[in-house]
Parts: structure tokens; C-alpha cells; sequence
């Protein structure tokens, strides 16, 4: 379903080819349990979606409808913005070309072939590096890597590769929510948060780290923190 709601929203594949891809031989299956978990059919979520009346869900995890909320309210930002010195952080994973929304098929790869390895315990981190900007490059183009931790003593396991993150200084972004709506928090960080904040982007690409998982948890209750990495120094400090 998190798949299914990113491709209604971000692409004009048909609701029947959407379904396929999402293992439903059944348009009504879909539909039901689409609805089951969104509070609404796939066709009005996309209606919603392209009319920019999707601003998030409320505590019943149900979509919310509506003009999108001012990102400023009372002088607080919508989303909370941390300043951290991000260690350098060491995952096994690969590439994945295409739909940010398909990137999954990725991560379950890295994590089976580290599982058989013996390198999955919860401390495992689940990351992604997004390459290329998703307003502004073809999405059959888009690059981007899913990794996980790798812990010390485990050797690479055959087909993955090895990645740091990090070290550095670095704007967070702790965002709740189904990842299909999370545009929104990376256009007010680029658009309002970076410009007002005094801070430069550092010559790397953003990054996001998953904090629980969709196998487990409600779509409302995801937990994602965008990583924006910072030059060195800040404007007007």
C-alpha cells in the first residue's frame, strides 16, 4: 500500500497497472484494502493528490483533506529541524535506478543476503542516499542507494556494495507520516527552512534514515529523519 499510494500520487500509471505491480490480481481487492488503510478509493486519493489536497494524516491514520497547512505558524516551522555532527556511518546495500517509491526491493535484497551473513541484529540501521532531484530529473532516471549497517567483523556479502555516510555537520528532519506525502517536508526544508536558517548545503546528496519500518507499523506512524547535509560554515554567523 505504500507503494500503491506513491505511484497514485507521483505518477499517471493506470489504477488496474498500479494494482499488478502491488501483487493484486483483483481491482476490487485493491481497492478495498486500499481504502481499508487510506479512509479513501484509490481514484479519489489521486484526485486529492493532484489537486495538492493531501497535507498529511491525522491520529486515526486516515488522509486529511483540505488546502495544504501554512508550513509557519506562530513563528514555529511545521517540522522540527535538528543541527547534529553526523558520524561516519559504514552500510552495505546497492544501487537502485528509477522511482524513489520502488526503492524497497533494494533494501529487501541488502537485508536478506546480510541476514544469511549474521549481520542483522536491532541495532541495524536502514538508510538511503537520494542522488538526483525528483522535481527535476525523468523518474525512470533517478538514482539512489538503500543500505544497512554494517556491523564490525561481517564481510560484504556477494552483490552488495559498501558506502559511508558522514562525518559531517547536518540539518534533520524528523518527518511522521506515509512516505508518498513526504514532498511536502522536503519543499518547505529547501524552500523555506535553508534559506531562512543562515546554513549552505554541502556538496552531498540528502540522505534519509528509517527509524521503524512499514512491515510493522501503521503508515501514519512512520517515522523518517531527512538528512540534509551542511557546508562548514553558516551565512552572517
Amino acid at each position: 500500500m505504500h507503494r500503491a499510494s506513491g505511484l497514485l500520487a507521483h505518477s499517471t500509471i493506470g489504477i488496474r497497472q498500479i494494482a499488478r505491480r502491488c501483487g493484486y490480481d483483483h481491482d476490487e481487492s485493491f481497492a478495498r484494502t486500499f481504502r481499508a488503510t487510506y479512509g479513501m478509493t484509490p481514484l479519489a486519493f489521486r484526485r486529492r493528490a493532484a489537486a495538492g489536497a493531501l497535507v498529511g494524516t491525522s491520529s486515526d491514520g486516515q488522509w486529511r483533506t483540505g488546502p495544504p497547512a501554512s508550513p509557519v505558524a506562530d513563528g514555529a516551522s511545521a517540522w522540527s529541524v535538528q543541527i547534529r555532527e553526523w558520524p561516519a556511518i559504514r552500510i552495505a546495500g546497492l544501487e537502485h535506478r528509477g522511482s524513489y517509491m520502488g526503492i524497497g526491493r533494494a533494501f529487501e535484497t541488502a537485508f536478506v543476503a546480510l541476514k544469511a551473513r549474521g549481520g542483522v541484529d536491532a541495532r541495524t540501521r536502514w538508510l538511503a542516499i537520494y542522488l538526483d532531484d525528483p522535481f527535476a530529473v525523468p523518474e525512470t532516471a533517478l538514482r539512489s542507494r538503500a543500505g544497512l549497517t554494517l556491523p564490525d567483523g561481517v564481510s560484504v556479502p556477494e552483490g552488495l556494495s559498501t558506502y559511508t555516510i558522514g562525518p559531517g555537520r547536518c540539518a534533520v528532519l524528523r518527518y511522521q507520516g506515509p512516505y508518498a506525502d513526504m514532498r511536502a517536508a522536503y519543499r518547505w526544508l529547501y524552500g523555506q527552512w535553508l534559506p531562512a536558517s543562515g546554513f549552505e548545503p554541502a556538496d552531498h546528496p540528502v540522505f534519509e534514515e528509517y527509524l521503524n519500518l512499514p512491515q510493522n507499523t501503521p503508515a501514519a506512524q512512520l517515522l523518517t529523519e531527512i538528512v540534509l547535509p551542511l557546508a562548514d560554515s553558516a551565512i552572517g554567523r
